[in-house]
């Protein structure tokens, strides 16, 4: 459980990192990547649906939603295009980070579920 969390975690952070270095490059804004990131924690939630049991893939699924909001977000900021404007207070950003992991996380458990059902009709 832990080792797929921390697994799901790297690819989510991973994919921060791309989606960041090509909205940098190619001069567009990096949010246009969000539903993209969505996608992937529906793939995420529906390969740990599949080979865990759903407590187990609700808990990696969590993993990864917390480090794709905190470090995911981080290493965007430190490519360039996710960086947040200097007016905007911390509370908004802690608002913010908390919804992107309830998104993600309730993506990845859709996927969990689906992933699941797929596993239990066999």
């Amino acid at each position: 459980m832990l080792r797929r969390g921390l697994i799901f975690a790297v690819i989510a952070v991973a994919f921060d990192a791309v989606c960041a270095a090509i909205a940098a490059a190619a001069q567009f804004t990096y949010s246009q990547f969000y539903i993209l990131a969505i996608v992937l924690f529906v793939a995420i939630g529906i390969y740990a649906g599949r080979v865990m049991v759903l407590p187990r893939a609700l808990i990696a699924i969590a993993i990864a939603a917390v480090a794709e909001a905190t470090l995911g977000w981080y290493v965007a900021a430190l490519i360039g295009p996710a960086r947040p404007p200097s007016d905007i207070s911390r509370t908004v950003l802690i608002a913010y980070g908390c919804f992107g992991v309830l998104v993600d996380f309730a993506a990845g458990a859709a996927g969990a579920v689906l992933g699941r059902r797929a596993a239990t009709q066999r």
